[in-house]
């Protein structure tokens, strides 16, 4: 069931002390059914706020699109319909990351921030560092999950490929729906966080680009295998036709 906490009615504070959260941050990995940060953070206990920023600098980077954040947002809306369900939802902010951690533990006890690994660029490298130091010096665990093939801090290659394989082979974690206990922001201080609104070059529907979402993967996958996949050998190289012979899920 349900149990959205609220820093002003929390069961687990009391009027004198901070209500003790984990927050699972999402960044690339834009998905709800199977998800390790979330699975993670349901087993620890405690109440989880789900957290997206559109970080003004991550989007201003020379390797940003708007067609990135169009489809980024549409990804957001689509697993806050799902959540909706079930009287959550996802904090979407618009400012940078760490000040919004900051704001965050004036009024919650951060026990843990839960992500995937991202292999991104400089500045999100710089950014992560400097969120590992926040944490660090503020006793917040962050506990980071590999969401691709890229093993971390290797001194050599010598056991790469049997490391790999392990992941590659491994059960996917599936969010149990029925064990789902989310903060929701209350409106004061949403209001305080949410930063300016997006342009609608991002958040008004474009026709023309491929639609994000969870679901319409799960239907670009289902039309691949049963449908496109007859094509994929031949049209993989060719720019005009692989739009109908590729799968479509690297978004």
């Amino acid at each position: 069931m349900h149990n959205p906490t609220n820093p002003l009615n929390s069961s687990t504070s009391s009027p004198l002390s901070k209500p003790t959260i984990n927050i699972v941050w999402y960044k690339r990995d834009l998905r709800f059914t199977d998800h390790k940060p979330i699975v993670a953070a349901q087993e620890a206990g405690l109440p989880v706020l789900l957290l997206y920023c559109f970080e003004p600098s991550v989007m201003a980077y020379p390797d940003s699109d708007v067609r990135h954040w169009r489809f980024v947002y549409e990804s957001l809306a689509d697993m806050q319909q799902r959540l909706a369900e079930y009287g959550a939802q996802i904090a979407v902010l618009h400012q940078e990351v760490l000040p919004v951690l900051q704001q965050l533990s004036e009024v919650y006890n951060i026990h843990t921030l839960y992500s995937y690994e991202e292999t991104g660029n400089r500045l999100t490298y710089s950014r992560d560092r400097a969120v590992a130091s926040y944490c660090n010096s503020n006793h917040i665990k962050w506990q980071e999950f590999p969401t691709n093939g890229v093993v971390r801090r290797l001194k050599n290659r010598n056991n790469w490929q049997q490391q790999w394989q392990q992941r590659m082979n491994s059960i996917p974690l599936m969010v149990d729906t029925h064990q789902l206990n989310f903060v929701t922001l209350p409106t004061e201080l949403h209001t305080q966080l949410k930063g300016p609104d997006l342009p609608t070059e991002i958040t008004v529907r474009n026709p023309n680009f491929q639609a994000g979402g969870e679901l319409m993967a799960w239907r670009y996958l289902e039309d691949f295998v049963k449908v496109r996949y007859v094509n994929y050998a031949q049209h993989i190289s060719k720019p005009a036709l692989a739009r109908r012979g590729c799968s479509r899920l690297s978004p």
